[in-house]
């Protein structure tokens, strides 16, 4: 069977996310091999072929994945792959790799769709870009609204997945994000703990639905707060 290249499709999702259409049919392409080659060297950051061996078990996650069967291991390991995902258990290595392509693929339809105040590990965008923000757009102030998410990936909860829905309409997609909030998580002290109402921190895949679910935020304190006050203060005369 023909897959598209990555790249090629990944533009797609975007141009469609950018019009706003509702996004349909995406678990299909996490068939596609390409998808999974490509994230492995992301990861890895190697210019090696890749392994026969790699290979294979991609197949294998492939197969799980068109009979809806692929589960996420209870494990959190992403810093391991500074050390080469040859070091890590099968099911680790597994795990990163489709988090990757989770990754590359919200990230094509959310990217352009985080509001201009969000900076927190987007593309292009850091403290740098935010102290610019603020330099620019926040001299006239008189006040600033302090808030802390150090508790943020313990609270997150399944609000996201109605998040996501708003723009993918591709239930199978949305269930594998499910099992992957639901697969549990470790503490500090690398002791496992169901997922009740929480996400597994330290990996690829948790900052872009972190970044998801507070650009809800963001939108709410532009569309309410911001939007409220600066009618009353810049009034025309």
């Amino acid at each position: 069977m023909y897959m598209q290249k990555p790249s090629i499709i990944l533009d797609i999702l975007n141009k469609q996310s950018s019009k706003n259409y509702n996004i349909k049919n995406i678990y299909y392409y996490l068939y596609n091999k390409q998808f999974y080659i490509e994230a492995y060297y992301n990861l890895t950051k190697s210019t090696k072929e890749i392994l026969p061996k790699y290979l294979n078990r991609i197949d294998d996650i492939i197969k799980e994945m068109k009979s809806e069967r692929y589960s996420w291991s209870k494990t959190n390991s992403s810093e391991e792959v500074l050390g080469g995902l040859s070091n890590l258990k099968i099911s680790e290595w597994r795990d990163l790799l489709v988090q990757e392509v989770l990754r590359m693929i919200l990230s094509s339809i959310y990217e352009d769709k985080f509001l201009d105040s969000s900076h927190w590990m987007i593309k292009n965008r850091d403290v740098s870009t935010a102290l610019k923000r603020v330099y620019t757009k926040s001299q006239a102030c008189e006040f600033f609204i302090e808030g802390s998410i150090n508790s943020l990936f313990n609270s997150f909860n399944y609000t996201i997945l109605d998040i996501l829905r708003k723009t993918i309409n591709d239930n199978r997609f949305i269930e594998l994000i499910r099992k992957f909030l639901k697969a549990g998580k470790f503490g500090k002290d690398l002791i496992y703990t169901q997922t009740y109402s929480g996400i597994p921190y330290g990996n690829g895949l948790t900052p872009l639905l972190s970044n998801i679910f507070l650009n809800e935020l963001d939108g709410m304190i532009d569309c309410t707060f911001n939007k409220d006050f600066n009618r009353e203060l810049f009034k025309p005369i």
